[in-house]
C-alpha cells in the first residue's frame, strides 16, 4: 500500500534556499543599504535555516526567527519598501521553515523522490542492518536510505523483527519518558522497545559491557502483567491498566545503540533500533502492597561504587510509573500489538543515568520496596 507522495525533493529546497539567499542579499544591500558583510551573514542564515529544516526542524526554526529578527531591525526606517512589507517577508520565511520541518516530523520527510510505506521485505532489510551491528558489536550512521523507516509505524514494523531473533519477548521498555531524555534524543515523545529474553539478567549476575556503546545504567520501576491487554479502538484507562498489572519490580536498565549518534537519527530509526534496548536486570519488590502507594511521589536513589549519588523521583517518568505503563499499553494498542500476561514493562529512568564501566557496581535504593545492586564486567 502506498501513501501520497508528500515528500518535497531536497533539490527543490536547495534551489529555494539559493534563491532566498540571492534575493535577501540583493534587497538588504541594494534596497536598504545594509553593510554587505552583515547582509551576507543574515541572508546566509535565512537560507541555511531553510536547508536545516529538512532534518533539524527545531534548530532551523530558531535560526529562522533569529535571522528574521535581525532582518526586521536592519529594515526599520524609511526605504522604498517600508514596513509592513519587511515584516510580511520575514514571517513568510519563518512559516516556510516551520512547514517543511513539520512535514519531516509527521513522517512526510523531505528527500529524494516519493516515499512509500515500507513492505515486509524492506523492513526485514532495515532490520538486518541493525542486527548485523548488534551481533558484530559495531555501530552504523543510519539505516540505508532506501529502506529507512520514516514514521513511528514503520519503526515498529522494523523493530518487530527482533522478536524473530529471540527465544521470547520478555516484555517491553520505554525510552525518553522524561523531558530531558526527549531533548537529548531530539524526539517529541516516548518510544517503546522489546525486552529480549536473552538480555534479561538475574540479580547478582554481572552485566557484560562488551558491545555496549552507551555505558549508562538507569534506575527504573517495572511491572509484570497478569492480564492480556489486546489492541482496541478506545484508549485504556489508567485504572484498567492498573488492574491488569501484578508484580512490582525493581529495575536497572543498561541501554545501548546500534547508531553512531542517537541524537541525530530521529524517532523512527530509534524505534527500529528497539528504543536503545540492550540489558535489563529486575527483581521483585520487597513489598508487593504497592497499588495503594503513589509511586509518582516515591524518591528512589542510585549510588555508584565510586560514591556518586543520583537522586530520583517517580514523577519524572511521564508523571509517574503507572501513567508511563498506561502510555505503553496504548502505544502498543495503537500499533496492533498485545501486551501479554507474564510480560514485564520497565517504565523509564527515575534518575539521571549513571555512567558505568567494567568493575563498577550501582545500587538502587527504593525505600520500602527494597534495593537492587548490579555489577558490570
Amino acid at each position: 500500500m502506498t501513501r501520497p507522495a508528500t515528500r518535497w525533493p531536497r533539490m527543490l529546497v536547495l534551489v529555494g534556499a539559493l534563491a532566498l539567499f540571492a534575493v535577501n542579499l540583493s534587497v538588504l544591500t541594494l534596497v536598504y543599504g545594509v553593510f554587505a558583510p552583515v547582509a551576507f551573514a543574515v541572508a546566509a542564515a535565512q537560507a541555511g535555516a531553510l536547508l536545516l529544516s529538512v532534518d533539524r526542524p527545531r534548530e532551523a526554526t530558531g535560526w529562522a526567527v533569529s535571522a528574521g529578527f535581525a532582518t526586521a531591525l536592519l529594515t526599520v526606517g524609511d526605504a522604498p519598501l517600508p514596513w509592513p512589507v519587511p515584516a510580511v517577508g520575514v514571517v513568510t520565511q519563518v512559516v516556510l521553515v516551520v512547514v517543511i520541518g513539520g512535514l519531516r516530523r509527521v513522517g512526510a520527510p523531505v528527500g529524494r523522490g516519493a516515499h512509500t510505506m515500507l513492505d515486509e521485505q524492506a523492513t526485514k532489510q532495515a532490520f538486518k542492518t541493525l542486527w548485523a551491528a548488534h551481533e558484530g558489536g559495531y555501530t552504523v550512521d543510519g539505516i540505508p536510505e532506501e529502506v529507512r523507516p520514516r514514521t513511528r509505524a514503520e519503526g515498529y514494523a522494523v523493530q518487530a523483527h527482533f522478536a524473530g531473533e529471540t527465544a521470547a519477548v520478555a516484555g517491553w521498555k520505554i525510552a525518553a519518558t522524561s523531558q530531558a531524555g526527549q531533548d537529548h534524543l531530539q524526539v517529541d515523545g516516548p518510544l517503546a522497545g522489546r525486552v529480549l529474553s536473552e538480555r534479561l539478567l538475574e540479580p547478582g549476575q554481572p552485566v557484560p559491557l562488551d558491545g555496549n556503546f552507551m555505558n549508562l545504567a538507569e534506575l527504573e520501576y517495572a511491572f509484570r502483567m497478569v492480564t492480556d491487554l489486546p489492541p482496541r479502538d478506545t484508549a485504556y484507562s489508567e485504572q484498567e491498566v492498573l488492574d491488569a498489572a501484578g508484580e512490582l519490580l525493581l529495575s536497572w536498565e543498561i541501554p545501548s545503540t546500534r547508531f553512531d549518534a542517537v541524537e541525530t537519527v530521529g524517532e523512527a530509526q530509534l524505534i527500529a533500533d528497539n528504543a536503545c534496548g540492550f540489558h535489563l536486570v529486575v527483581q521483585p519488590a520487597a513489598d508487593q502492597d504497592w497499588k495503594g502507594v503513589d509511586l509518582a511521589a516515591e524518591t528512589p536513589s542510585a549510588t555508584h561504587s565510586s560514591g556518586l549519588v543520583h537522586d530520583g523521583a517517580g514523577h519524572r517518568v511521564l508523571g509517574g510509573p503507572v501513567p508511563a505503563l498506561t502510555w505503553l499499553v496504548n502505544e502498543l494498542s495503537g500499533h496492533g500489538i498485545t501486551l501479554e500476561a507474564g510480560q514485564l514493562v520497565t517504565t523509564g529512568t527515575c534518575a539521571v543515568p549513571m555512567p558505568i564501566a567494567p568493575g563498577d557496581s550501582v545500587t538502587g535504593d527504593y525505600g520500602r520496596f527494597g534495593s537492587l545492586t548490579v555489577t558490570f564486567c
